[in-house]
């Protein structure tokens, strides 16, 4: 029996300009009432995830994997699991990144950095629900002031994929690197994604993975659909995602509506 629901944002909740389908909300909303538990598990910001909650209209319900799994807190609130960069990786991924075709930004728990704000920034800060911050001493204060969770590169897709193996080349061994959108090339710790932390949070809730469904559209999520044996892509997802899933929906409400028809016949 399927006893939590997961679901990704950006591209499976979320559309490019941070709508909500109604469908979506509506099952998810019969889903809790028919106790079924609610995880959302994100490259975004654990107060993101908090605020997504309440336009689902379910307020202290869910549980949170913020940052690719940097965090992880339950529905209570209490953090299960913390994770960030030590200073040299931080600062050595800084210098691999210089600022032509592509831009750096570096998120804490609470707050994203550039050194500076450009167009690309601009466009960012649209997709997001809290403002940017600029600090041109980024760099010193890495791992200092700033204790990085999450470094990400944005930039063109083709430009993410060829940095993407620069940085894998150079310091694979301390991290590990996701491509969470078209746009967008996440780093975190070593060891450190949705499917590890959701594991971590299953261990917390005593659920085993067969009781979990999994809901996603990108590379990022891969590491969640090899954990549960239910796994949903997105239809417009890369075709090496889809192949990771059991199987492919075009929205989220028919991953839960998959749910119910194999509760029913359980």
């Amino acid at each position: 029996m399927i006893k939590m629901l997961v679901f990704d944002l950006d591209g499976t909740l979320l559309d490019y300009d941070k709508n909500l389908v109604k469908k979506d909300i509506e099952a998810i909303g019969s889903a809790v009432q028919q106790g079924i538990g609610l995880t959302i598990a994100t490259g975004r910001m654990d107060h993101e995830i908090l605020h997504i909650l309440d336009v689902l209209g379910q307020p202290g319900v869910g549980h949170r994997v913020s940052q690719n799994g940097s965090f992880v807190y339950n529905r209570q609130g209490e953090q299960i699991a913390s994770h960030t960069f030590d200073e040299d990786t931080a600062k050595h991924l800084y210098t691999l990144v210089p600022e032509d075709e592509v831009f750096l930004s570096v998120s804490t728990e609470t707050d994203t950095y550039v050194r500076a704000k450009n167009e690309g920034t601009k466009e960012m800060e649209k997709r997001m629900f809290h403002e940017i911050l600029e600090d041109e001493q980024l760099y010193t204060k890495l791992g200092q002031d700033i204790s990085p969770s999450k470094i990400s590169v944005h930039g063109p897709t083709e430009r993410l994929i060829e940095k993407q193996k620069e940085i894998d080349e150079a310091l694979g061994h301390a991290l590990d690197s996701f491509i969470s959108d078209p746009y967008c090339l996440d780093m975190v710790p070593k060891g450190v994604s949705k499917g590890a932390s959701l594991s971590e949070l299953l261990t917390h809730l005593n659920l085993k993975p067969e009781e979990v469904a999994c809901v996603g559209d990108s590379f990022n999520d891969i590491s969640m659909f090899e954990l549960t044996p239910y796994s949903f892509a997105m239809s417009h997802g890369h075709s090496d995602v889809k192949k990771k899933a059991s199987q492919v929906v075009d929205y989220a409400y028919e991953a839960v509506n998959f749910v119910f028809s194999t509760q029913s016949t359980n």
